[in-house]
């Protein structure tokens, strides 16, 4: 029945006849119920368990790529470390570790994704508004993928608007996120051509500004009836087993839930076999601290075992109680010509730290018998200490914006993310070494 009002309602009736003391027909009572709002509930449960059906199909899809995702590199190096420990072939030993570490690397990238997608899904991250500078952000990220599309023969373009402030306030770790998993999407699915990051000012009211980003590529296009499902969990274009293109299908997931938490808008025009172009709006504000130069990004040269450096001697002390973690600090430290002391739990640490002094401390978080956290804040605590002044650094495999908070009102001077490698060891041999103790910086 239509309402007065042009309301659309639904009625549930039921008719019976009455009857006269003969027998016959003598009128007709209807009782009738207004069932509008149970049918709306209804075709609600029926849309949320579509919705559901669908969701548990991706999940399903999702276990099941990345059962094959982390399998297949785990399996390929555990088989080629076991070949490497029965051969006395070195040159051949030698050819084997580029492939190697490409696949550690990709088993990695993997576990931080779904780790990301954990901290992400439970609101670890707050929403924060702190002074950036997008066109640093936006250059680095081009920088980052810069190998990867010459690997391909692919162009990877920066278009900048000159009119942008230089230093604006906004979430720069969304910022990152969004652009990160938006260009390298775009990379991932281009095979000729190019991938270009666009920022444009598209208003500026006072000191609010708006602003778009736009990744676009000539890539493989999203096919008409997957555009809609792009912006989902688990989502992915193809299975891993087919080979074709990595991933968790979490990406874009991410991408949409921090554009959503920002109030921003995004959206998405794609051709097949011609290419896809994503659109950002966010808002910003420009910051009354703006800079009449540009920042220098700095860049921290390679550790060869060759190298002249001011470092020889640095006395290095690694907390770790991963031994294979252990093993690979020591040596890259010392291919840096640093004298290095490990240290495997806090009891141990601490018990070095009173005896020897160090010119550096690197310190993983979790230990088995207490944390980093711990331990810097006995040495910390007492002024008169051996290694009161010596800088302290974090490792985590726990990279969160919590954290990072306890390890600067610890004493830290930075935390990092693992695993330990030849460049980081360098940022940290030549950032922290004889560094005031007031100087803290995150990554």
């Amino acid at each position: 029945l239509i309402l007065p009002n042009g309301q659309k309602t639904i009625w549930l009736s039921k008719k019976i006849p009455l009857h006269d003391n003969l027998g016959n027909v003598s009128g007709l009572l209807g009782v009738s119920v207004d069932i509008t709002e149970l049918k709306e509930t209804q075709e609600e449960l029926k849309k949320a368990k579509e919705k559901a059906e669908i969701a548990n199909k991706l999940k399903s899809e999702f276990i099941e790529n990345m059962q094959h995702d982390l399998r297949t590199p785990a399996s390929g190096i555990y088989s080629a470390l076991e070949m490497l420990s029965h051969s006395n072939n070195h040159e051949q030993n030698l050819e084997s570790l580029p492939t190697i570490t490409k696949s550690a690397k990709e088993l990695l990238e993997l576990c931080n994704e779904v780790i990301d997608f954990e901290n992400i899904e439970y609101g670890r991250h707050a929403i924060q508004s702190k002074e950036m500078n997008i066109h640093h952000i936006a250059s680095h990220i081009v920088n980052l993928n810069s190998t990867a599309a010459k690997d391909k023969g692919i162009q990877l373009l920066l278009q900048f608007d000159p009119k942008i402030p230089e230093i604006v306030k906004g979430d720069s770790y969304r910022l990152k996120k969004i652009l990160t998993n938006l260009v390298g999407n775009s990379l991932k699915f281009t095979k000729l051509g190019e991938v270009k990051l666009i920022v444009q000012l598209l208003d500026k009211k006072k000191n609010k500004l708006s602003i778009q980003f736009i990744v676009s590529d000539t890539g493989i296009g999203i096919p008409e009836d997957k555009t809609g499902l792009i912006f989902e969990k688990f989502t992915r274009l193809n299975p891993s087993n087919q080979g074709l293109y990595k991933g968790t299908g979490l990406g874009l997931s991410f991408v949409k839930k921090f554009v959503d938490e920002l109030g921003g808008n995004i959206e998405v025009t794609s051709q097949l076999n011609v290419g896809t172009q994503f659109l950002v709006t966010l808002s910003f504000v420009a910051s009354e601290n703006n800079l009449s130069t540009k920042q220098q990004t700095l860049e921290y040269p390679t550790i060869t075992p060759d190298k002249d450096t001011t470092l020889t001697n640095t006395r290095v002390l690694v907390i770790e109680d991963h031994e294979l973690a252990c093993m690979v600090a020591k040596r890259i430290f010392e291919r840096a010509h640093c004298t290095v002391t490990l240290a495997k739990n806090v009891a141990e640490a601490l018990a070095i730290l009173n005896t020897e002094k160090f010119d550096i401390v690197v310190s993983d978080l979790g230990l088995p018998d207490g944390t980093g956290l711990d331990i810097i804040r006995v040495i910390k605590k007492n002024a008169d200490s051996l290694n009161y002044k010596t800088p302290f650094v974090a490792l985590t495999a726990h990279n969160d914006e919590d954290k990072k908070t306890q390890c600067l009102e610890a004493g830290f001077l930075a935390m990092f993310s693992k695993p330990i490698e030849t460049e980081l060891a360098t940022k940290i041999l030549q950032s922290y070494i004889d560094v005031a103790p007031k100087k803290r910086t995150l990554y």
